[in-house]
């Protein structure tokens, strides 16, 4: 309904993605602004390709033009990015009843930055309702099953590289969206586009492919300016993640997408290789120190694989340091010197802490190292071993090759006994595993399992104490671009994240405990 003036319009709020803030029944005044009037915090109103409107909000800017969204009674941030600029405008005005609550002046304008750490956080009314009601269906008995993901199962058999099982029911959009969430979008699209799926329900698959695939082109563009110019200073850069397996691990250009190009230079040429970066036109990020941009293209440097400048103690999960890394590495590509990738063997190890690091959280990365093993013989896995042995990396490889076994199936030759090379695991450490291979992802099963990786107790205080409550210069550099002085709230709404997610973690972990005990009485009996 138009309510008088060209640039505002009200549209009904249905659904529970905004609750508290809003609530289904509220009647929204929507503003439509300038691109530069949008603002972290605002709640934005976007229109679907179906012309419905969806409000969440904005919770970072990205350029000019572009930002990400979330549902501040939602976990997790939208996936797509939203182009400001088709935006239909931001709420002004809720009309609740009788009551009008405005957005844009008093109260609800001036915190409106502090919500959006609490929504990051998952701290929000909202966030930590949903949290609670998921602890619940997982711990209570007389809670209903949970229906099995269908769409979860059907990417996971195609990773195996068995047949899934096609139902006439299934959401194709759900689907799409798990895939991209999961990064394993293009590897499905090669797999859909011969069975010959519907165009319709094929779309997006495609669409993500073709765009993963001319940001690939760009990339790889990059990667080759960065050879010429660095030429002439003599300095190696050695490309990390993804941008180590571009052009060699996967055969086609759309199967592997990636957000920038994490590239990692020896402590000593840092200052050099960043002047080369801006004689190339790549400017610093004003707030992020490591992170440079060009057009479409964003470099994030690193001096240590393990971003130990950001959290000392991280350095204790790799102690051989990155010297021996960059001794073993070879070129990026034929004809290549100066840019290069980690060995594949120390490229494993490197990959097997960044999954721990993230929680184990996508599966593309766990496909990362599988794309890297398959088809080796006796030599490399026995040389890969000894290397982990080493390094001091046999825990992060194992429980690498602990999920990929229960989620593809996939071991190591048969010569090698899976089960011996796992090891002694405490319960604790296998319920965490099995945990995540059943779905369910805690946020922080990640840095507990690399408390185990971790030798001696006070080494374990120190890692978990500065994961938790990083450098004060860290947390104003990560978060004072958008929420200003107001960064400062990060330590009090962390201590309120911990007092939420300790009890409720131990209690999913003794949950599962306790299932897991009495499957074993049942099997006994």
């Amino acid at each position: 309904m138009i309510i008088g003036m060209d640039d505002h319009f009200t549209s009904p709020f249905t659904g529970y993605s905004m609750y508290p803030c809003l609530k289904p029944g509220d009647r929204l005044v929507v503003r439509k602004v300038p691109l530069a009037c949008f603002e972290v915090g605002d709640m934005i109103a976007i229109r679907n390709t179906h012309g419905h409107l969806t409000v969440h909000r904005l919770i970072k800017r990205i350029g000019q033009e572009c930002g990400i969204t979330k549902g501040d009674a939602l976990l997790a941030p939208d996936l797509e990015q939203v182009d400001l600029s088709k935006a239909a405008g931001k709420v002004e005005l809720i009309v609740r009843g009788r009551q009008l609550i405005s957005v844009a002046s008093g109260p609800r304008s001036k915190f409106k930055r502090l919500y959006v750490t609490l929504s990051r956080m998952g701290l929000t009314p909202g966030a930590l309702e949903l949290k609670a009601k998921n602890v619940l269906k997982r711990l209570l008995p007389f809670q209903k099953r949970i229906e099995p993901n269908h769409e979860r199962n059907f990417i996971l058999s195609i990773l195996k590289g068995h047949e899934p099982e096609w139902k006439a029911n299934m959401d194709w959009t759900r689907l799409a969206d798990i895939s991209r969430k999961e990064g394993v979008a293009g590897i499905l699209y090669g797999y859909l586009k011969e069975k010959e799926t519907p165009p319709p329900a094929l779309a997006p698959f495609e669409n993500f492919y073709r765009a993963t695939a001319a940001m690939n082109f760009i990339h790889l563009q990059a990667i080759k300016n960065l050879e010429s110019a660095l030429s002439d200073k003599k300095i190696q850069v050695l490309t990390l993640k993804g941008a180590s397996l571009l052009d060699m691990i996967y055969p086609k250009v759309g199967l592997r997408s990636m957000e920038d190009l994490d590239l990692m230079v020896q402590p000593k040429n840092q200052k050099e290789f960043e002047e080369v970066l801006i004689g190339l036109g790549y400017k610093k990020d004003p707030w992020i120190s490591h992170i440079f941009a060009k057009e479409n293209v964003t470099l994030d440097l690193h001096s240590h694989a393990l971003n130990t400048d950001r959290i000392d103690s991280r350095a204790d999960l790799f102690p051989a340091g990155m010297e021996t890394i960059w001794e073993k590495s070879a070129p990026w590509n034929e004809g290549f010197q100066w840019v290069r990738r980690p060995d594949h063997k120390d490229n494993i190890l490197l990959l097997s802490q960044h999954l721990m690091k993230h929680s184990f959280s996508r599966l593309i990365w766990l496909v990362d190292i599988i794309e890297i093993v398959r088809g080796r013989d006796h030599t490399f896995w026995t040389e890969l071993f000894e290397r982990a042995d080493q390094l001091k990396q046999k825990k992060p490889l194992s429980y690498v090759l602990y999920l990929s076994n229960g989620l593809f199936g996939f071991k190591p030759p048969k010569e090698f006994e899976l089960e011996a090379l796992l090891g002694e695991y405490s319960v604790l450490e296998r319920n965490i595993l099995e945990m995540k291979l059943s779905g369910q992802s805690p946020d922080y099963i990640g840095h507990l399992l690399s408390l185990f990786c971790l030798p001696g107790f006070r080494k374990r205080v120190l890692f978990g104490w500065e994961t938790l409550f990083p450098k004060k210069e860290i947390v104003k550099q990560e978060f004072s671009r958008f929420y200003g002085s107001r960064w400062r709230f990060f330590y009090p709404a962390r201590l309120l994240q911990m007092a939420f997610l300790v009890p409720t973690h131990t209690l999913l972990i003794l949950g599962s405990l306790i299932r897991r005990a009495r499957s074993k009485i049942h099997g006994l009996n």
